[in-house]
C-alpha cells in the first residue's frame, strides 16, 4: 500500500516539475529548482548575470518567478523596501516577470500574486516589461510595490544606492548593462 501511494505522489509531482521549468534549469543550482540569490551563492560565474529587483510596501515579498522560455523560481528571505539580486543564467531573452508571494506583516498569511490572471485566477502584474538578459552584467528590471501590485520599471536610484552598498563587493567584475550607478 505504501508504495502505491508514493508511485501516486511521485505521478502527481512529475507534471508540477514539468511545468514549472526545464531540465537545465531543473539542474542549474544543483539542488532544487530554486536557482540562488546573491546572497547566498555570493559568487557570480562567467555565464551568469545579476539581475535586481526592488520592492516598497508594508507587505514582505519572499519569492519571484521570472518566465522566458522556462521559468525560474527564487525564494529569499522577506524583504520589505529591499532589493533583492537575483542570479540569472545568460543569455535568457524576453523574461517577464511573472509571479510573487507576499506576507502581511500584522497576520504573516502568505497570498500568491500572478501576473497571468486568465490562466491560474491570482492578481495581475499588470504588463511589466520584459527584459533581456544576453551577456553576463547586472541588469535591473522593475521596483514592484508589493501592497498593489504596481510597479515601475527601470532603474530607481533609490534602490541601486541600497544595492550598490549591499551587493557592491559581491559584484565586482560585473558591469552595469542597463543603468549607471548614483554617484
Amino acid at each position: 500500500m505504501r508504495s502505491t501511494l508514493r508511485f501516486f505522489a511521485l505521478l502527481g509531482l512529475v507534471p508540477l516539475v514539468g511545468s514549472c521549468t526545464s531540465m537545465d534549469d531543473f539542474s542549474f543550482s544543483g539542488k532544487s529548482l530554486y536557482p540562488g540569490t546573491l546572497e547566498e551563492n555570493a559568487r557570480v560565474e562567467e555565464n551568469q548575470s545579476v539581475l535586481l529587483v526592488g520592492f516598497r510596501g508594508t507587505k514582505s515579498v519572499n519569492y519571484v518567478q521570472y518566465c522566458g522560455s522556462s521559468c525560474k523560481n527564487y525564494r529569499f528571505s522577506p524583504r520589505t523596501d529591499d532589493v533583492v539580486a537575483l542570479i540569472m543564467p545568460v543569455p535568457r531573452g524576453d523574461l517577464e516577470f511573472n509571479s510573487y508571494t507576499v506576507a502581511e506583516r500584522r497576520t504573516g498569511r502568505i497570498t500568491l500574486m500572478s501576473g497571468y490572471t486568465r490562466e491560474y485566477g491570482y492578481l495581475a502584474v499588470d504588463d511589466d516589461p520584459p527584459i533581456n538578459v544576453d551577456q553576463p552584467g547586472i541588469y535591473y528590471h522593475l521596483t514592484l510595490n508589493a501592497d498593489d501590485g504596481s510597479f515601475t520599471p527601470g532603474p530607481d536610484e533609490e534602490m541601486l544606492r541600497l544595492a550598490k552598498t549591499k551587493y557592491g563587493h559581491l559584484l565586482l567584475g560585473l558591469q552595469p548593462a542597463n543603468f549607471e550607478w548614483p554617484e
